[in-house]
């Protein structure tokens, strides 16, 4: 692969397994293609939390049908002169949590540890 690749990752939270991952374009056929990987890695219903990305609304449906509780997690970053001109994003200024499927649970809704396990 050359270019640009992104890592599709599904973390349980309690005890932070790696339960699925998908190594390719940030794209709406390779969103698919992780979410049966997650689905074909899970068994039940459970609660799932993605990011914004536009393509999950579609692909997540998709392959879990109702069988979960899923919600998307968008996080509103302030921009400033400095922050354009460095890698990492600015301060988090708002979080919109939106119910999808299911029933999730608001207290549950989260993607840090996704985004902690990108640190690492």
């Amino acid at each position: 692969m050359t270019g640009d690749a992104y890592c599709f990752t599904g973390i349980e939270r309690s005890n932070k397994l790696l339960v699925a991952w998908h190594l390719e374009k940030r794209s709406e056929e390779d969103a698919q293609e992780f979410s049966y990987k997650l689905r074909d890695a899970t068994n039940g219903c459970f609660q799932l939390t993605t990011d914004g990305f536009l393509p999950y609304l579609f692909t997540i449906p998709v392959a879990f049908r109702t069988n979960i509780d899923y919600a998307t997690l968008v996080k509103v970053y302030a921009t400033t002169a400095e922050d354009q001109r460095r890698y990492s994003p600015g301060d988090v200024v708002d979080i919109i949590a939106t119910d999808q499927i299911g029933n999730p649970d608001p207290d549950r809704i989260c993607t840090s540890f996704v985004e902690g396990s990108n640190l690492t």
